[in-house]
C-alpha cells in the first residue's frame, strides 16, 4: 500500500501521483509492518535517516504522515542550506544562512514505534542574511509541500516575494538565483528608502543595483546586468 502526500494541486483526481512523495507500507516477515518513505529522508531530532516504523500495540497513521513530512521538510530544507552556504555572495559567516528548527514540545506526544521515540513535529525555516540582521525566510507549507517566502520587517514587496516563491516552485530559477536577487532587491529597497527619508527624490533605473549618486536633489540607482 501507498500513502501519498503533498499531490500536485494541478493535476487531477484520476491521474497517477508519481511525483508526490509517499510512504510504502506492506507486511513483511512475523507479520511486522515495514514503512519505506519514497526517497532519503533525515530526522531533524538526530540527522540520520528517519525510521517510520510503526508500534503494533498502537498504529497511529496519522504520526506517521507527520513524522514523514517534518522529516521530508527538513530534509529538503537542508540541502537548500547546503547549496546556499557554497555561495560566497550569500554565506561568509556561519549566521548568514541558518537552518532554525523549532521543536513543538506539545506535538511530541505520540510515539510511532515502541522504543519511546517522539514524533518528529518542528517548525524548521531557513535563514537567509538580506544586510545587517535582517533575514529572507524560507519555509515548506506542510499540508502542500510549497515551499514560502517571508521577509523581516518588510525589506522587500510582497509583490517581490511572490513572484520568487513562483520561480522557485515551478523550478524556473534556482535557490541561488532567487536569494541573490532578493539580497539584491532588498538593498536596493533600502537605498530608496534612506533616500526618501532624507527628502531626496528617488529615480530607480533597473535593477539590480551597484553604485548610487546624489545629483542636485535626487538619488539615481543605476543596474548593470
Amino acid at each position: 500500500m501507498k500513502l501519498n502526500y503533498w499531490l500536485d494541486e494541478n493535476s487531477s483526481g484520476s491521474a497517477e501521483p508519481a511525483l508526490s512523495p509517499f510512504i510504502s507500507i506492506e507486511v513483511g516477515k512475523d507479520m511486522l509492518i515495514n514503512c519505506l518513505h519514497s526517497s532519503f529522508i533525515l530526522d531533524p531530532l538526530t540527522d540520520k535517516e528517519a525510521d517510520l516504523s510503526i508500534d503494533l500495540s498502537c498504529i497511529d497513521v496519522e504520526a506517521l504522515i507527520l513524522k514523514a513530512i517534518a522529516c521530508n521538510r527538513h530534509t529538503r530544507l537542508l540541502e537548500i542550506q547546503r547549496e546556499l552556504s557554497k555561495n560566497v555572495q550569500l554565506s561568509q559567516s556561519p549566521t548568514d544562512v541558518v537552518l532554525k528548527t523549532e521543536v513543538n514540545e506539545e506535538s511530541l506526544g505520540k510515539k510511532v514505534d515502541g522504543k519511546n521515540f517522539q514524533n518528529s513535529c518542528t517548525n524548521e525555516v531557513l535563514q537567509v542574511r538580506a544586510y545587517g540582521q535582517l533575514y529572507i525566510h524560507l519555509g515548506i507549507n506542510i499540508r502542500s509541500g510549497r515551499l514560502l517566502l517571508q521577509s523581516s520587517e518588510n525589506i522587500l514587496l510582497p509583490s517581490v516575494l511572490l513572484e520568487s516563491e513562483e520561480a522557485l516552485n515551478k523550478g524556473s530559477l534556482t535557490a541561488n538565483e532567487v536569494f541573490v536577487n532578493l539580497r539584491i532587491k532588498s538593498i536596493l529597497h533600502l537605498f530608496a528608502a534612506t533616500g526618501r527619508f532624507l527628502g531626496l527624490k528617488v529615480i530607480i533605473i533597473g535593477e539590480p543595483i551597484v553604485n548610487q549618486c546624489d545629483i542636485s536633489g535626487h538619488v539615481c540607482i543605476w543596474a548593470h546586468s
